[in-house]
């Protein structure tokens, strides 16, 4: 009946806030087209911008800042329900760091994304795990680079300015997405964010300590 479609989709969307750390809250809203339910998410009791309408037919979209993932609408597949939140959920953590729009960001975390999935990881955290995996990489990248400027200096070299950093860090990521992969592999008996990525690709730390299996 639609009464327990929409009881499957409100605890579908409770579960997937709950497995990225969020509260949920749902509330009825009156409107002339009908009763629907307005979901609220929140991250250690502060509100999020992401909210999911949900329809009395147990159709619900998930949105952040009222936008929609381009190409979706209101549904009562659990699968799209689960892709939508992903999708608002990565926009909501955001990008970090110096690369906000570079254009080959996106082809990077894509492909992180793949590396994840093929491992094990659900399509739903496609999105989000790549976007974790890109940013665990910025801060090997930052260290590094840290690093070789201050031996530069150390040695009496000039630290040349990047023409283009941004270019220059998504190279160096394209160049190590195999590595990626190894590190996935070996860090996880089960698929979740990887560990220890950041010491993994530290060249002055070759030898690292296995991460075993994660929490």
């Amino acid at each position: 009946s639609p009464r327990d479609s929409a009881l499957s989709s409100w605890q579908n969307l409770r579960r997937l806030a709950e497995e990225r750390g969020l509260g949920a809250n749902i509330e009825l809203v009156e409107a002339t087209d009908g009763p629907s339910f307005r979901v609220a998410y929140t991250k250690n009791g502060q509100d999020t911008a992401i909210e999911s309408t949900l329809y009395a037919n147990g159709k619900a979209v998930t949105t952040h800042r009222g936008e929609r993932q381009p190409g979706t609408g209101p549904t009562a597949d659990a699968q799209r329900q689960a892709d939508q939140f992903a999708h608002a959920h990565a926009r909501e953590e955001g990008p970090s760091g110096p690369v906000v729009g570079h254009p080959a960001k996106a082809e990077i975390v894509r492909r992180f994304g793949e590396i994840a999935v093929e491992l094990g990881v659900s399509k739903a955290r496609e999105q989000v795990v790549g976007e974790q995996l890109f940013e665990s990489m910025v801060r090997v990248h930052t260290k590094i680079e840290k690093e070789s400027a201050a031996l530069r200096r150390l040695v009496g070299g000039r630290t040349e300015k990047k023409s283009d950093p941004e270019a220059s860090l998504c190279d160096w990521m394209m160049a190590r997405s195999p590595e990626v992969r190894e590190i996935i592999i070996r860090n996880n008996t089960r698929p979740y964010v990887p560990l220890y990525i950041d010491d993994e690709l530290e060249p002055s730390s070759p030898n690292v300590v296995d991460a075993g299996p994660g929490p």
